[in-house]
């Protein structure tokens, strides 16, 4: 700088003119703003920056909740196999094997219902549309468990239906095994050879009555079945003994019939026999009667006497099967309706 330069920077005080001051005030603003420039376009680009940054971030996210959605859709899919493959018997059972048919039909709804399909989690996807993916995998998923739910309940319900049923009908076979047992005591008093089977038959009946309202559907049957085998005892007993009484009613007939048979041959024999006997007596009688007459001379009266005395002291009759003979009863052997 010249001696020249110098003065005119200088005032006449020694201080810097204004026009100095001036212009080193404007260098400094200008050094100012061209750093705040540069400061706020790096900012923004590093603004924009982190913004992008925090924007992948966040559609990473919603990435992975959708493929997380996904899986558990998925999870939901095998289980839902899994109760149907679980009920294929219980679906078998008809409305006439439970006690309240329209549990049959609900099962066979819940089993038929259509699964929802899939949605997939596009990996370019941005965060709003991964977003929607995953609320409606969420919802899909909802309802797969819901149908889930309705298959095991409706199972759980036609069981129960038929086990219902199964135990009515155990309780009514018992029922009526029980009025049979009855029946049958009742029918059987006095009809047996053997009271013992119609005692047996009480206890089974009052040990049933003790069991009918029970709904141990085994008990139930086994109480019936012990029933129904003493009813079917007392009833063989009964039978044996109407067969018995048969077949003695049937030999004393017979029996019956052989004596009046026997007794009719022997009175004809027996008839017959007195009459010969009576005539021979009568005949000794007159011999002796004439021999008597003959030597007292009182002949007729002797006749008479020994005729009457000879006829009314011989025997006359004999027991059945017996026949009279001389006055004596001998066992009477019948050939051909005759005597020997």
């Amino acid at each position: 700088m010249t001696d020249l330069d110098q003065t005119q920077v200088l005032d006449q005080t020694g201080d810097e003119t204004p026009e100095v001051q001036n212009s080193r005030r404007r260098v400094k603003i200008i050094a100012l703003v061209s750093a705040l420039v540069l400061l706020l376009t790096g900012g923004i680009s590093g603004g924009l920056a982190y913004k992008r940054h925090l924007d992948e971030q966040h559609r990473q996210e919603s990435l992975a909740s959708c493929e997380k959605e996904l899986k558990q859709f998925t999870a939901a899919l095998t289980d839902l196999d899994k109760a149907k493959t679980d009920v294929a018997e219980t679906v078998t059972i008809t409305a006439e094997q439970v006690a309240d048919g329209a549990t049959v039909e609900a099962l066979s709804k819940a089993v038929a219902t259509e699964a929802p399909k899939p949605v997939a989690c596009p990996a370019d996807g941005d965060t709003e549309t991964l977003d929607a993916k995953t609320a409606k995998l969420a919802e899909q998923t909802k309802t797969v468990d819901t149908s889930i739910k309705a298959i095991t309940d409706s199972a759980a319900k036609v069981t129960e239906s038929k086990t219902a049923k199964e135990v009515a009908d155990a309780q009514k076979t018992l029922t009526d095994a029980i009025a049979n047992g009855e029946q049958t005591l009742a029918d059987s008093d006095g009809k047996v050879q053997d009271n013992t089977v119609r005692e047996q038959l009480r206890e089974a009946l009052d040990n049933a009555i003790k069991t009918k309202d029970s709904k141990d559907i085994k008990a139930l049957g086994d109480q019936a079945g012990n029933v129904a085998g003493k009813v079917q005892a007392v009833g063989d007993a009964k039978a044996a003994k109407e067969k018995a009484d048969a077949e003695a009613a049937a030999q004393a007939a017979a029996n019956a019939t052989n004596t009046k048979k026997s007794s009719g041959t022997s009175s004809g024999t027996s008839s017959k026999k007195t009459t010969s006997s009576g005539g021979s007596s009568g005949s000794k009688g007159s011999g002796a009667g004439g021999n008597s007459g003959g030597s007292n001379g009182g002949g007729g009266s002797g006749s008479g006497n020994g005729g009457g005395n000879s006829g009314s002291g011989a025997t006359t009759s004999c027991p059945s099967g017996f026949y009279l003979s001389m006055g004596q009863c001998f066992e009477s052997k019948t050939v051909d309706g005759g005597s020997s």
